[in-house]
């Protein structure tokens, strides 16, 4: 179910051209088609431009913005890909992003646990 919606979104297809089943998918409303599209642009960090989130924000910078926070709170790598319009736009650094990640981790006592993982080792507390 999800799969063809996301295909179709990777297709940058617009509402109007969506396959009937797809349409029917989403209880055939274009503003649940745009939810789809914002959530899969930020959780796959896409470019602004160039895909199909254009069509539904208007707003670049908040976009990116949005993007990173969703990333930090996800505790997802730093998106190199985007790091030109990131920095440019929203003056946030790989340095800054990963000492945001760190210092929520050590906020909510998930450090040490977070930190073994990275280490491969395997600790139950």
């Amino acid at each position: 179910m999800e799969d063809e919606i996301e295909d179709c979104i990777r297709k940058k297809i617009q509402w109007p051209q969506l396959p009937a089943t797809v349409k029917k998918l989403l209880g055939d409303s274009p503003k649940e088609y745009e939810r789809y599209i914002f959530e899969f642009s930020i959780k796959n960090q896409l470019r602004f431009r160039g895909s199909l989130v254009r069509t539904v924000r208007k707003d670049e910078k908040k976009y990116y913005e949005t993007l990173v926070q969703c990333s930090i709170q996800r505790l997802m790598l730093y998106p190199y890909h985007l790091a030109d319009m990131i920095v440019k736009g929203v003056y946030i650094i790989l340095y800054y992003f990963d000492y945001i990640i760190l210092y929520g981790l050590c906020k909510v006592d998930k450090f040490v646990c977070f930190i073994l993982n990275l280490n491969g080792f395997s600790v139950d507390f």
